[in-house]
């Protein structure tokens, strides 16, 4: 719960830390389970924290905040939601149909495939110095080509992949901000006019970089490579920048 809690609030996890593992018995006395005036269990306050119980009080003080917090921001994301959306129009509304009202639709169709390769290709193609590079295009069109042939698990994780998410928003592919990218790991080269990064080697796998929705890619070869590279980088992403 500490690490749950540092992410949140630095300085009173640290000082938590200090109270589970340095603090005396005598800076100890000095404390009671109460947690900015809530009492941690039934007459809290009139129990004072020792070495056996601190644990016990870190535990239940960490739970205090974070469920504090929590509620914080669910309240004001609810406020926020209902402001765009009162909630009396979505009095009896089934519960499937508010979650793909958030979330979007669970499949991913080639329309869907089709949309996000015309924003891609040639606007959100990098280097843009080379969007209209035959080997960039056919690159990209041959990544799109792999996710066509892969099946509905394989599309929604290559969304998750490259967007941070598994579905496209209800507002459809045009709506997703910042605009999707693919970049083709190659630089301007004054004889074929491309050439590798050196870093980018073709049997390099893909990489998701989800803050800024982009997919980055080696120069493949061919489909087979480019396919083939692509759904071991889908299927093993959880792996993180280890997977090479």
């Amino acid at each position: 719960m500490l690490d749950d809690l540092a992410s949140l609030d630095h300085t009173v996890a640290s000082n938590l830390w200090r109270v589970r593992h340095e603090l005396t018995e005598d800076d100890l006395q000095w404390l009671d389970f109460t947690c900015a005036g809530v009492e941690l269990e039934p007459a809290g306050a009139k129990r004072t924290v020792t070495n056996d119980s601190k644990a016990t009080y870190v535990r239940l003080f960490c739970s205090c905040l974070l469920r504090k917090r929590s509620q914080i921001g669910l309240q004001a994301f609810l406020d926020g939601f209902f402001e765009v959306l009162p909630a009396a129009i979505l009095a009896g509304v089934p519960e499937e149909a508010v979650l793909s009202l958030l979330a979007g639709r669970a499949e991913v169709s080639d329309a869907q495939l089709d949309a996000l390769e015309q924003i891609v290709v040639p606007r959100g193609l990098v280097p843009a110095k080379l969007r209209d590079n035959a080997r960039v295009r056919q690159a990209a069109g041959w990544l799109f080509r792999a996710a066509r042939e892969g099946d509905g698990a394989f599309r929604s994780r290559l969304l998750e992949f490259w967007l941070g998410v598994n579905r496209i928003p209800l507002a459809g592919v045009g709506s997703i901000r910042p605009r999707p990218r693919l970049q083709v790991m190659v630089q301007p080269s004054g004889t074929d006019g491309l050439k590798r990064i050196i870093t980018w080697p073709k049997d390099r796998l893909p990489e998701g970089h989800t803050c800024g929705n982009e997919l980055w890619m080696a120069l493949p070869d061919s489909y087979e490579e480019a396919a083939e590279k692509l759904r071991l980088a889908i299927g093993n992403f959880e792996a993180g920048f280890s997977l090479r």
